[in-house]
């Protein structure tokens, strides 16, 4: 079953914040999804996506949990201004109560929103493997056990 979860927050100037799912019961392939940021923002909200076992949202630094972005991308985060930036990556997600977590980093002297939206498919244990796009060791996908 396709899932979107969404996040929406405000982020004060020089601060975090860190976003968290429901607890998703069943293993999962999280297939991507957008990130938004509003005019103004001039890349200097910075955004990540974790998965992680983890529902802790940590104010002070970055949440525990794989970042979706490593090890394939140069930084561990997106930016933009003015408009939406897609999330094109797929992550095999076997272990049972994973947490989807969104980290905001606030590097403007302005207070900026961040609105993301994810996807996952859920499956259970006998399917996860057929849903994968690519298998660990290929570009494009990531397995997590």
């Amino acid at each position: 079953m396709r899932r979107t979860f969404a996040f929406y927050n405000t982020v004060a100037a020089g601060s975090r914040i860190t976003l968290v799912s429901g607890r998703i019961a069943q293993p999962f392939t999280f297939k991507g999804g957008s990130i938004y940021f509003a005019p103004g923002a001039n890349l200097l909200l910075r955004v990540s996506v974790f998965v992680s076992d983890d529902p802790s949202a940590p104010a002070t630094g970055e949440p525990e949990g794989h970042n979706i972005l490593l090890p394939h991308s140069a930084v561990a985060y997106f930016v933009g201004n003015d408009g939406r930036v897609p999330i094109e990556t797929e992550v095999v997600v076997k272990n049972v109560g994973a947490y989807l977590k969104v980290h905001a980093y606030n590097t403007d002297a302005v207070q900026h929103s961040v609105v993301v939206n994810l996807e996952i498919e859920t499956h259970d244990d006998a399917s996860a493997d057929s849903h994968a796009a690519n298998p660990p060791d290929e570009p494009g996908g990531e397995e997590l056990v």
